[in-house]
């Protein structure tokens, strides 16, 4: 599986992973489901968790995983709707797997053509999460928040040394050098992970452009903000990663008063306030 996920939530991923397959399962308390909030005619839609396509009832118990056709949904949804004049991403995110996350964007960037669609990261908006927020028309932040870690990961284990010093010798039998690539117990030669490079580098490649396009980078600037680093807030300004910092009331708020007005001039009044 190929993830666009900040590395410390994979991490915790991970070990939630080894902590049920050594102890069954571990005390994680998670809400289930996708609740919209409506305040006046601004729809507030939920971007949280560990964002998957079509997770598992047991991937949204004990990662917290979020599923992006439910996002999807309830954009597309608001998009629609008459009485909402705006929309509100509210991001607290570390990102998840890159499949869906593709189509999530471009709901966002296509419900933004209909009426004001506005992201704000709560707390953390990184990897697959910013993503989908560079699609929006604009980006706000709250004054602690973290933004960034561009990239895609993924993770093969060459446990090859550990079978053979336990005296096991693993032969697999298949219909090609690489249908077994990143069988336990078998080497991983360099073609195979060039295999596996290649198809990350792909999906990099689809992250760089939507970004890019989304955000209005140069060259110049996507290179400041290319290899996988977060930013605090403030920093995360300058690297033109958001627009400005503001609360999410005040978001909120703004877009409420859109109504009858243009998406560009809901933006502006937004800048003027995060400026001041």
């Amino acid at each position: 599986m190929y993830w666009a996920i900040e590395k410390n939530a994979m991490d915790k991923i991970l070990a939630i992973i080894a902590a049920s397959d050594k102890f069954g399962e571990p005390e994680i308390s998670a809400s289930i489901g996708h609740a919209v909030e409506h305040r006046g005619g601004v729809a507030v839609i939920p971007v949280s968790g560990t964002l998957m396509k079509n997770p598992s009832f047991i991937e949204k118990l004990f990662f917290g995983a979020t599923d992006m056709a439910e996002i999807q949904d309830s954009i597309m949804t608001a998009a629609a709707n008459k009485d909402i004049s705006g929309i509100v991403l509210n991001i607290s995110s570390p990102g998840g797997t890159v499949a869906g996350t593709p189509e999530l964007a471009e709901s966002v960037k296509a419900a933004n053509q209909k009426k004001p669609v506005v992201a704000y990261v709560d707390d953390l908006a990184a990897s697959a999460a910013y993503w989908i927020a560079s699609q929006a028309e604009s980006i706000y932040a709250s004054r602690q928040a973290v933004v960034g870690s561009i990239g895609v990961r993924m993770a093969m284990y060459d446990m090859s040394k550990a079978y053979e010093q336990a005296g096991i010798k693993v032969i697999p039998i298949d219909t090609g050098k690489f249908k077994s690539a990143g069988l336990a117990g078998t080497e991983i030669s360099d073609e195979q992970k060039q295999m596996y490079q290649d198809i990350v580098d792909a999906h990099f490649s689809e992250f760089k452009s939507a970004v890019i396009k989304g955000r209005g980078m140069d060259d110049n600037t996507w290179d400041k903000v290319k290899d996988a680093q977060v930013f605090h807030a403030s920093k995360a300004k300058s690297a033109r990663l958001i627009d400005g910092i503001s609360t999410l009331s005040e978001v909120i708020k703004e877009i409420g008063r859109t109504s009858g007005r243009s998406t560009k001039a809901a933006h502006e009044r937004l800048r003027l306030y995060a400026d001041a």
